[in-house]
């Protein structure tokens, strides 16, 4: 049976100095044992790749601009399939043009529907403690953000 990578990887986009939610990329089929992960270029700082548990996380400390990403599998005979994504870390909540919003706002989620990573939108009047919950079709809760206070801006 051949290596192939068992998934896809969407696009990553990280405020920073916000612990980013674990991603656990996919993993290889087929194949010869043992099989390597690896993720290349270097990451942002602040950002690591795990590949024994093929997880990246961290929190990440600088701004970049899309950056592209190869994802590569490889097994003992040498073969090897990729998939290619970027990661974005962007500066954190910012206030247009010196004036903050007027009320707090949820602006909604990005991709809807979405499969393993979104991105939530929303404008705070004042510093806030947020904590966010996200809920499947029936209403019940698949995923819970730690309360994390911050600054007031837009989205």
């Amino acid at each position: 049976m051949p290596l192939e990578i068992a998934g896809t990887i969407d696009d990553q986009n990280y405020p920073m100095n916000e612990p980013i939610i674990a991603l656990v990329l996919p993993e290889a089929t087929g194949g010869i044992s043992p099989i390597s992960y690896t993720l290349a270029p270097a990451l942002p700082a602040g950002l690591n790749f795990d590949s024994s548990t093929r997880t990246l996380s961290g929190t990440p400390t600088v701004v970049t601009s899309p950056t592209a990403y190869t994802y590569k599998v490889t097994d003992a005979d040498g073969a090897a399939d990729s998939l290619l994504f970027s990661i974005e870390v962007s500066a954190p909540v910012s206030i247009g043009g010196g004036v903050l919003p007027e009320n707090f706002a949820v602006l909604g989620n990005y991709p809807n529907p979405f499969q393993g990573f979104t991105q939530v939108a929303f404008d705070l009047p004042w510093p806030a403690q947020v904590k966010i919950e996200v809920m499947d079709v029936t209403g019940r809760q698949v995923l819970t953000v730690p309360r994390n206070t911050m600054q007031a801006g837009w989205d």
